[in-house]
């Protein structure tokens, strides 16, 4: 029914069985929102842009020929050209909602701006007819594995998609939460799992380590909770780190509030002023509002650094403010780096006593 919340939220909730039972979507990938068409769109002017940019990185050998009229044309011998950024740029993959409309069905059929592309849950994006484009190694969303083809952790394939989606934009913050209900829905299904506005139950305090990318967002949205990677319009980076210590304990969650226990360091503490945090908003937006930042202590994990190779390991904590006795809210993430043995270096936290704490 046309502007009625409750049918509205009702279709959201279908669209994952929707897009799952369907035998091919059809998805025009080269428009930029629902009011543009792809039937219209100029493919011949966008292949010879792309055709002249090919030229100019790839080797290639024009041959003069006659044709029927009498004319000479040109004709240009390529080799193979890459085309996996032509997958990456797509104006699809710049909005919010298409994310779960491009992971969820079995089949896709992409109106591209080239040509007609096709992509299933074992095949990657290729050309339908033989092509001249190479689209292996292209970015695609990543998919949800059914079956056999489960070989992605649940953990890394979260990472994958909360990455791709934070990178896309909604028009309005509250369908931020909606946006991705599909993909959420199947994965409760899959794995068995409740998640709370992105955050897994399972592996709640380890989800709750996510980072932000600092982009030039000045507020939080009011329809998720601070502790929330979708109360942010930013990239967004979710845990990877496995955890070799959990000290904090999760109670319950209660609406938008969570509820712990955790050693929170003050800034009476020491130490405090040798502990610093990632901000969730840029340095210069003081969320804080001059109030004093604790840090919530999570506990120790380790990753491996993809630059240098090693081992990485680190004391994790949420920074946060307390707006009433014990009622905090998040501003930022602690990732602080200790020496490989993580007894040392977690015991400045140790020094603080647990509390029973509430996360809004």
């Amino acid at each position: 029914m046309q502007d009625s919340e409750s049918d509205r939220l009702k279709e959201i909730g279908n669209m994952a069985s929707i897009y799952r039972n369907a035998a091919v979507t059809i998805t025009a990938v080269v428009a930029s929102s629902v009011s543009e068409g792809y039937l219209d769109y100029n493919r011949l002017d966008s292949i010879e842009i792309a055709f002249e940019t090919w030229k100019s990185k790839t080797a290639h050998c024009p041959v003069k020929i006659e044709l029927e009229d009498g004319r000479i044309g040109v004709l240009n011998i390529i080799p193979q050209v890459e085309g996996r950024n032509t997958t990456k740029y797509m104006p699809l993959n710049n909005r919010g909602w298409c994310l779960q409309e491009s992971m969820l069905p079995r089949r896709l059929l992409y109106y591209g701006p080239q040509e007609l592309l096709f992509r299933c849950l074992t095949v990657d994006c290729q050309s339908v007819v033989p092509s001249v484009i190479d689209y292996t190694g292209g970015v695609d969303p990543p998919r949800i594995p059914r079956g056999e083809l489960q070989d992605t952790s649940p953990k890394r394939l979260w990472y994958d998609i909360v990455r791709d989606f934070s990178l896309r934009k909604v028009s309005r913050a509250e369908d931020r939460i909606h946006a991705i209900g599909g993909v959420i829905s199947e994965l409760q299904r899959k794995w068995e799992d409740e998640c709370i506005f992105g955050i897994w139950k399972s592996r709640l305090l380890e989800d709750l380590c996510w980072l932000s990318k600092n982009e030039a967002q000045v507020e939080r949205s009011h329809h998720a909770p601070s502790w929330s990677w979708m109360s942010l319009n930013n990239r967004i980076d979710v845990n990877y780190r496995d955890f070799e210590t959990v000290d904090a304990v999760f109670h319950d969650v209660s609406g938008k509030a969570l509820h712990l226990t955790c050693r929170v360091m003050t800034k009476s503490h020491p130490l405090r002023s040798r502990v610093s945090y990632n901000p969730d908003f840029k340095i210069t937006s003081d969320e804080s509002n001059g109030k004093y930042v604790d840090y919530l202590y999570i506990g120790a994990a380790r990753w491996n650094d993809i630059i240098i190779g090693t081992p990485r390991y680190g004391c994790i904590a949420i920074a946060a403010i307390e707006v009433e006795d014990s009622i905090y809210r998040r501003v930022g993430l602690v990732d602080r780096m200790i020496t490989p043995n993580p007894a040392f270096g977690i015991g400045i936290w140790m020094e603080s006593a647990p509390r029973r704490i509430m996360l809004i």
